[in-house]
């Protein structure tokens, strides 16, 4: 009895909607950049007090 040669793995997910716009890496939720940047604008008043400390 010999093996038979394996083949690719299936994918099982399911295809996107035709309607939905292709992945894109770059579009981030305007929740998640307000938040980021609310958090970089914290940490640079952080920054400029520590440096008025003696």
């Amino acid at each position: 009895m010999s093996a038979s040669p394996s083949s690719a793995p299936k994918d099982d997910r399911p295809a996107a909607p035709a309607d939905q716009a292709p992945f894109d890496p770059h579009a981030f939720p305007a929740e998640l950049l307000a938040g980021q940047r609310q958090l970089a604008e914290g940490y640079a008043e952080l920054h400029a007090l520590q440096k008025r400390l003696p």
